[in-house]
Parts: C-alpha cells; sequence; structure tokens
C-alpha cells in the first residue's frame, strides 16, 4: 500500500513551491504598481492537500474601482505546468468576480504585467521590463 509521501506529487518540493510562487505574486504586484495606481494588495498561500501543490494568490484593487484576483494554478503535465488564472474584481473580498481568464507562463514577464494592468485600468501603457526572460524561469527549479 502506498503511503502519503508517495502519494503526494509535491511531497519534497511543496515549501519551495510556496516560496518562490509568492515571490513572484510580491514582485507582480510591485511591478504592476508602476504602471497603475494599486490602493490595496493581499499574497496569499492555501496548502491544500498532500497530493497538490497548493493554491498561491493576489488580489488587488486599483483607484480606478476594480482589481484583480490572480491565481498560479497547474497546468496539464503535457501542455503547460503552470498557468495564471484571472479575473476582475469590485472589491477585495469579491471572490467570484467576472469570468475567469488564462494566460500561459511562456509568455514574457513584460507582457504578463502589462496584460494584467490593462485588465484593471486600460490607461496602462506599453513599457519595457528588465527581466523580460520569461516566467517560466521563475518556476523551472519546482520543475526539475
Amino acid at each position: 500500500m502506498l503511503n502519503q509521501e508517495e502519494i503526494s506529487v509535491y511531497a519534497g518540493n511543496k515549501n519551495e513551491y510556496k516560496t518562490a510562487s509568492l515571490s513572484f505574486l510580491r514582485q507582480l504586484i510591485k511591478d504592476i504598481g508602476l504602471k497603475i495606481a494599486v490602493t490595496d494588495s493581499k499574497v496569499s498561500f492555501n496548502p491544500g492537500g498532500p497530493a497538490v501543490a497548493g493554491d498561491p494568490s493576489l488580489y488587488f484593487m486599483s483607484d480606478q474601482g476594480k482589481g484583480l484576483a490572480v491565481y498560479i494554478t497547474e497546468g496539464i503535465p503535457c501542455r503547460d505546468s503552470y498557468r495564471i488564472l484571472y479575473r476582475v474584481i469590485k472589491a477585495m473580498d469579491d471572490h467570484h468576480g467576472e469570468a475567469n481568464q488564462w494566460m500561459t507562463v511562456n509568455i514574457p514577464y513584460e507582457s504578463m504585467v502589462t496584460e494584467l494592468a490593462y485588465r484593471v485600468d486600460g490607461r496602462a501603457k506599453e513599457w519595457t521590463y528588465d527581466k523580460a526572460a520569461g516566467v517560466q524561469s521563475l518556476f523551472k527549479a519546482i520543475n526539475d
């Protein structure tokens, strides 16, 4: 019979995933804040059970009266290993929001920041980010 560690797909690196994903979301909100006026934000992590990596999330509001809920999710193994789920929200405690939207972590980081900022404030303008290596590299250590 299998024990809990053998069943868990993330038995050895759940804490590493938590650290990396929360660090990524904290940097993401700082960089979105360079494009739009962020008035409130919250980064959190739901560890879930032994068979999942956990659910890192970011909620933030802008001065335009709307914000985003952003989640890093596990994707289909044969495709993206991680994906970004986001939706427009009307308040920090809005856990329903508008329709879910998805993006891959394989896009350049500055494109992700611009897209998320634009979803909240259509006045967000294109800009250049000096860490344009792509988001997936942030999670490379977790997948190796």
